[in-house]
């Protein structure tokens, strides 16, 4: 197992994790990358729930304001259909709760980067 996957072992064996997942379009937005993040969560310990979020432009305007161009422009967000396709993907090759979204909110968030 990786080093990420030991690390969450040791320090959260009892704790009930989430893992959050940005759904980025033409970076992990394939059944293939999902299914592969899904089984890999489902293998760290303490990790129950796996949220699907959806790419959005909210940001957008703050580059914008820094005079920054923003490098997603002309992207767009994931349909509600796609991210519901995604959700089934996780969920045929993972034992985790799968959501779309952040709904519920629990004691501890898990970042893996």
């Amino acid at each position: 197992r990786c080093s990420v996957a030991r690390g969450l072992g040791d320090v959260y064996k009892r704790q009930k994790l989430i893992i959050r997942v940005p759904v980025i379009p033409t970076f992990n937005d394939t059944v293939e990358e999902i299914q592969g993040i899904a089984s890999f969560a489902d293998t760290l310990p303490g990790v129950e729930q796996l949220h699907l979020l959806p790419y959005h432009r909210l940001g957008q305007d703050k580059y914008i304001g820094l005079g920054r161009p923003y490098l997603m422009e002309g992207i767009l967000p994931p349909t509600q259909e796609h991210m519901q396709t995604l959700k089934k993907a996780a969920e045929s090759v993972s034992s985790l709760h799968v959501q779309i979204g952040d709904e519920q909110k629990t004691t501890k968030t898990t970042f893996l980067s």
